[in-house]
């Protein structure tokens, strides 16, 4: 995957547009790809900016919120529950409905 342009030529490319430049000039000054510069343009025009969208990839957490509020909520009412217990009591309900 290529590395993503900076927010710099990011602004570059939108100035360019605005002055009313060519997207085939603009490529050729800022050295990159045509499709680069019509993603940055389609963003701009869709939200009103250029900067990149966040990097929110990754794994999805297999603890969903309902389930974190059941091992607060256990480790409150039994502070001295070993881990092997609160693993026991708490998610195997969880894996259980996971299972059918």
């Amino acid at each position: 995957m290529p590395k993503p342009i900076s927010s710099e030529k990011r602004a570059d490319i939108i100035k360019h547009i605005q002055a009313g430049r060519s997207k085939e000039d603009i490529v050729k000054w800022l050295l990159i790809n045509l499709r680069t510069v019509n993603r940055v343009l389609k963003r701009y025009n869709e939200t009103g900016s250029y900067l990149a969208l966040p990097n929110v990839g990754g794994q999805k957490s297999l603890i969903t919120e309902e389930t974190m509020n059941q091992v607060v909520k256990k480790v409150k009412e039994v502070p001295d529950m070993t881990l092997l217990e609160l693993i026991d009591e708490v998610w195997s309900s969880v894996f259980r409905i996971c299972l059918i």
